[in-house]
């Protein structure tokens, strides 16, 4: 299971319309492992850090600057917040130490 982010727009109406493409956003036990981590919340995460408790997260368009921010905090930390996911059992998946991304570990 992974995490997916879907960009949705709201009308005037309340009604709701999917726009543009959704993107994976890790692995589900990625909730609680990695955006939910006590070294994301020491980073200051607050959007990120929501998924934890299993709900999805809204992002009101006063929020996307902030939200953005968030999101290049948590790039700027990548490495260091990576270093202690374990990936065991995510079918052959690993964190490059060196950079931090996640790769096949047959790679």
């Amino acid at each position: 299971m992974s995490l997916v982010v879907y960009v949705v727009v709201t009308d005037a109406s309340g009604e709701e319309s999917g726009l543009g493409e959704s993107l994976a956003a890790g692995f589900e036990v990625w909730r609680t492992e990695v955006w939910g981590s006590p070294h994301v919340r020491a980073l200051g995460a607050e959007f990120f850090t929501r998924l934890a408790s299993g709900n999805q997260v809204s992002i009101k368009p006063h929020e996307v600057a902030r939200f953005q921010r968030e999101c290049l905090l948590l790039r700027e930390n990548l490495e260091a917040t990576c270093a202690d996911v374990d990936l065991s059992g995510q079918n052959g998946l690993a964190v490059d130490k060196a950079t931090g991304r996640v790769m096949s570990a047959t790679a």
